[in-house]
This record gives structure tokens, sequence and C-alpha cells, in this order.
């Protein structure tokens, strides 16, 4: 039986990249994205070549939504083996100069989100013999961070500590959760840096190049794989060698 997939942020971007990844390779996805009119043309762009993916709106800053996307999931496919928590939002600022509604609107997004969403999904994870869950955090969440404002930094970090805590929980159970870490990606959030950002950021990348979100998507597309049925509370950083652990 194939496997079927959730993967929020789904409209674009590394969330588009991995579901193409991921249907390429015979996986069933639920694509979800908070906004309806890009997430049902993505799919439909991905469903005129063949690949058998299915749109849904979700807000997961709402647990309710979250629950609904689960839902909805199980109704269509039947089953849910992997969860790809990649949905997530950076608000610029300063940070003596952040608004706590910026504050709590990137925590609710990034971290909240991340949390509600594998608990949402986990009564029908458990149910899979080959579960798996994979958070996307930041090369930001583990060394801090050149450019990106800190409410981004303490909500990728947050992933990367949920992601240790599930792992060490869920082990008995077979389900794995892993994180991939991202260094600097070509991807829409690439707005929110300037000239001078951007130049700073590429020049702290040994590699001397920028990530691509097919970069992301096939170390996702690992993790998510029968090759990585015993790796667990592990961090998959892929940044060109911006932070090497």
């Amino acid at each position: 039986m194939k496997k079927v997939a959730v993967v929020t942020g789904a409209a674009q971007g590394i969330g588009f990249s991995v579901v193409k990844k991921l249907a390429s390779e015979g996986i069933k996805v639920a694509m979800a994205d908070l906004n309806q009119s890009k997430i049902t043309e993505a799919a439909q762009n991905l469903m005129a070549d063949g690949y058998d993916v299915k749109a849904f709106v979700c807000d997961v800053a709402n647990p309710d939504s979250l629950a609904a996307l689960m839902d909805q999931t199980i109704d269509y496919y039947g089953q849910l083996d992997i969860l790809v928590n990649n949905a997530g939002i950076i608000i610029p600022g300063d940070f003596d100069a952040i608004e706590e509604a910026d504050w709590d609107n990137v925590l609710s997004v990034n971290l909240k989100g991340v949390y509600f969403g594998i608990q949402k999904a986990l009564p029908y994870l458990r149910k899979s013999s080959c579960a798996r869950i994979i958070n996307m955090s930041s090369v930001a969440g583990r060394m801090g961070a050149f450019e990106s404002p800190m409410s981004y930094v303490a909500s990728k970090g947050g992933i990367i500590s949920l992601t240790y805590g599930l792992a060490r929980k869920l082990a008995n159970t077979g389900i794995t959760v892993n994180a991939v870490c991202p260094g600097t990606v070509e991807s829409p959030l690439f707005k929110h840096a300037g000239p001078g950002q951007l130049d700073n950021l590429l020049a702290n990348i040994p590699m001397g190049r920028f990530g691509t979100p097919e970069d992301i998507a096939n170390g996702v597309a690992f993790l998510a794989s029968e090759s990585a049925s015993y790796i667990t509370g592990h961090c998959l950083d892929i940044n060109g060698g911006m932070f090497i652990h």
C-alpha cells in the first residue's frame, strides 16, 4: 500500500518542492496551506503532471484547523504515514523594536503549529507501520542567526528541542521524529532580506551558493524513507557549511 503524507506550507517554496519530491516517489500527499487560491493552483499543477495530491486549506496556528486537516486527510486517503511540519513565517524586526503581536504571530505559526500538528496527527500515525514526523527548523535554530529576527530564531530553536523530546517519547512506538535545518534557501522568504543582508548571508556560506528548495526536499525525502527507519532525534543540517556540528 502506498504511503500518505501531510505537508503544511505546501503552496510554494520548500513546501511545494517537498510535495513534488515525495509525490515523485509514489507517496500520496495532502498538501495544506492558509492561502486557498495558491494551494489549489499548486495542487492542480502537480495533478496535471500525474501526481497524486490533494489540496487542503489549513491555519496551522489554529489547533482546530489542524485537527480538521488530519481528519480530512483520513477521509480522503484513508491513512497517514508521514507528517512534514513545514509552514513558517518571518516578521522582520530588530530585537528592541519587535511588537508583542508580531512575536506571538511568529511563535504561533512556527512552533505552536508544529506542536499541535503533531498532537492532532498522532492518533493516525500510531496506526502506521512506517510513521515519520519531520519538522522544518533552520540553521538559525542551530546557531543563532546572521540576519534573522530573534522571534524566528526562538521559534526554530524551539522546534529542535521539541524534536528531541518527542523523539525520545515516541521511540518505543516506532514513530521517528527528526528535524531538517536549512541554511539560506532561494525561496519566497528571500523577499524579507535586503541586498546587504543577502550579501552577508552569502559571505557566510562556505560552499558559495544559496540552497535551493530541491536541496531541502531531498533531505526530507530521505528522512521519510525506509532507509531512515533507525534515525530519530536527528537534526539534518542542509546549509552549505554555514553550521558544522
